[in-house]
This record gives C-alpha cells, structure tokens and sequence, in this order.
C-alpha cells in the first residue's frame, strides 16, 4: 500500500519568499519527495528526493 503526501505554503509579507509546494510519496520501500520554493526577486528552486529501503 502507498501514501501519498501533499503540502503548500505562502510567506508573507516579504519580497523573497512567496508560495512553496510540495508533493512526496511512498510505495513498497521507494520514497521520493518534489518540493518548489518561491524566491520572489531571486530565481526559484526545485528540490529532488530519493529514497530507497531494503
């Protein structure tokens, strides 16, 4: 069985931060999790994450 994970978020007040999204999920030992970050002014960020249990 898997889950399955999703998440937003929005700083205020600032120039520098603003939306943040994100979305995770995890199926028979395999994990991977995708975030976005806002910067505002500056250029945006994509996170990547893997995981994997034996």
């Amino acid at each position: 069985m898997g889950m399955l994970a999703v998440r937003a978020g929005y700083v205020t007040p600032t120039d520098e931060a603003g939306i943040n999204l994100g979305v995770g999920f995890q199926v028979a030992g395999f994990n991977v999790d995708v975030a976005y970050t806002d910067f505002g002014v500056f250029d945006p960020v994509t996170r990547v994450g893997v995981q994997f249990t034996l």
